[in-house]
């Protein structure tokens, strides 16, 4: 209860939808919502690499795991300007919960970045559309916490922004090796682009 989930301030414009994941505690990912619970000491989990990610997912290649956080520095930056620690964490046989379609393309792309989200179909169990997911036993793996330290609102240097990215994508990298066997996925390997 004292954990807000970020996701895109798209789904707080569409009626229905707002009020589910309000009621369930989620909050815009946008960098004022996002400095405003830090600053509070709030926690908060967020997928960082968000429509990019999603629209980099290949069907066809099931053994690959991608991560869009190459370019992803912006967490970094709220967590220097307020000091907040940040915890690497990774789910297992997430991915096989719902099936999806998502279109292809330059104008899918476009338009995805434009509203902020990939329009894609979920199918769930029964394939209900978003509906009740497929009877998967997820694990989530929760790293050690990355201490960083408070530079301030104006004066995070981008020095300190690429040495904590850097620590970042190391420790989740390390993360899912040391618990890919147990989780029969040393065959799938992690991309981060």
């Amino acid at each position: 209860k004292d954990v807000k989930c970020l996701i895109t301030s798209a789904v707080f414009s569409m009626p229905f939808i707002r009020q589910i994941y309000s009621y369930n505690g989620c909050v815009s990912v946008g960098k004022e919502s996002f400095r405003k619970l830090l600053e509070t000491n709030q926690s908060c989990v967020m997928f960082p690499g968000g429509v990019q990610e999603v629209l980099m997912i290949d069907p066809t290649k099931p053994d690959e795991i991608i991560c869009y956080l190459k370019r992803r520095k912006g967490f970094i930056r709220l967590a220097l300007e307020t000091g907040t620690s940040i915890v690497p964490a990774f789910t297992f046989h997430l991915d096989g919960s719902y099936k999806f379609w998502s279109p292809k393309g330059n104008f899918f792309s476009a338009l995805s970045r434009w509203i902020g989200f990939a329009p894609i179909v979920f199918v769930g169990r029964w394939f209900i559309p978003i509906g009740i997911p497929f009877p998967k036993k997820l694990h989530i793996v929760i790293g050690t916490p990355i201490k960083i330290p408070c530079e301030g609102k104006n004066s995070v240097k981008p020095e300190s922004i690429e040495k904590y990215h850097g620590i970042y994508i190391k420790e989740l990298e390390a993360l899912y090796l040391r618990h890919r066997k147990n989780e029969g996925y040393l065959h799938r390997e992690m991309n981060i682009i």
